[in-house]
């Protein structure tokens, strides 16, 4: 059963949900785990490559054992399934996250994106809501797409840039913005078509 939402409060760095069911309190860890499911629901389901790269990358980053972080990711889907609006009240957590901490999140959501071999519209739409939600600024996302490439690019097809759409990926959007300033370290511009992570089917790179 749904439990809803009353109130909420920050006690530090952490977060205090008041809910019909009583209080729940919530910390970065949990933020993480949250943010990584959000995103990886975007397409409407979680894939099995996704929950596994979730547990891994929750592993490494908090360095957790492989059941804690299960353990974790369980209880943020289960939460995320219990109080639907729970999402939205994260985002009060934001302001206890460094810099760096945005900067690995972003990091760790676009891998999330890319687990399952598909580079969904809807994942990179979620995925750029939950930067939103932390605060995470277009340069803090920026330097996800870089580090995101470094690791998984031969090192001539790094540092070319294209405009991409992902960071307009609804065409109805404020065209003011901010994220649609960015540059990602894909492709060439003279490369539109093969945009190898932000371009979809559904959007191209200009």
């Amino acid at each position: 059963m749904n439990s809803k939402i009353t109130g909420s409060r920050l006690d530090g760095n952490r977060l205090i949900i008041e809910t019909t069911a009583g209080d729940q309190v919530y910390d970065a860890k949990f933020l993480v785990a949250a943010l990584l499911v959000f995103v990886a629901r975007g397409s409407g389901r979680i894939e099995p490559e996704e929950s596994a790269k979730m547990i891994e990358l929750i592993e490494q980053h908090f360095h957790m054992q492989g059941a804690e972080s299960l353990e974790l990711l369980t209880f943020a889907i289960s939460e995320l399934a219990d109080k639907p609006a729970l999402a939205d009240f994260l985002q009060e957590l934001g302001p206890t996250l460094t810099d760096a901490d945005k900067e690995d999140i972003a990091l760790m959501g676009l891998k999330v994106v890319a687990a399952d071999g598909r580079r969904d519209i809807a994942e990179m739409e979620q995925f750029n809501t939950a930067m939103r939600l932390i605060g995470a600024s277009p340069e803090i996302v920026h330097r996800a797409f870089d580090r995101y490439f470094a690791e998984t690019m031969p090192g001539e097809e790094r540092g070319r840039a294209c405009r991409c759409s992902y960071f307009r990926s609804d065409s109805r959007s404020d065209s003011s913005s901010p994220q649609r300033s960015i540059r990602c370290s894909s492709r060439s511009s003279a490369e539109p078509s093969s945009c190898s992570f932000c371009c979809t089917s559904s959007a191209s790179c200009v």
